[in-house]
């Protein structure tokens, strides 16, 4: 995750970032380590200001706010934003933890509005309440804002969210 992608590129052929967790994951990578070429991780921007415009376009989408239609971005028009957010959004080790931060956060509001605030706080370990604090009240705005859609179309609140995008 949060490997850098040059504009030439492909994917395939991109550096790739490793995480080693364990004695056993350091075993098999000393097995490759001859392989393999390894260089500094690179880090670059902000993710705090990117990450609660992402968790909200997202929920828009989970939580039945968004028609399904408007979902997904034609082909074209995603790799042209995909380009984009490389050249403005974080990079390197800052992309990969705004990628965790928004995942924390999204699952948060989504247990919230949909579970209520006593199954969020029964069942919501203390790393994502230190996260939820690094957004100061992106989390409560955002809850606000999709209970009080869900409670003005009864119909949001009927059908459960999908967990994934069609």
């Amino acid at each position: 995750m949060a490997s850098p992608l040059q504009p030439t590129q492909l994917m395939t052929d991109s550096e790739q970032y490793i995480v080693v967790r364990n004695g056993r994951g350091k075993q098999l990578l000393d097995g490759v380590r001859a392989k393999a070429l390894f260089s500094p991780v690179g880090s670059g921007g902000d993710r705090k200001a990117f990450v609660p415009g992402i968790v909200e376009q997202d929920l828009d989408g989970l939580l039945g706010v968004t028609p399904p239609r408007l979902w997904a971005l034609p082909r074209w028009l995603g790799t042209v934003m995909a380009r984009l957010l490389m050249r403005l959004g974080p990079t390197g080790a800052e992309f990969a933890r705004s990628s965790i931060d928004y995942h924390l956060l999204r699952n948060l509001v989504r247990v919230r509005v949909t579970e209520g605030e006593m199954r969020a706080a029964a069942c919501v370990p203390a790393h994502v309440r230190a996260v939820e604090a690094c957004y100061g009240d992106v989390a409560d705005r955002l809850t606000a804002k999709y209970t009080h859609a869900r409670e003005r179309n009864p119909e949001l609140a009927k059908r459960p969210p999908p967990m994934r995008r069609l």
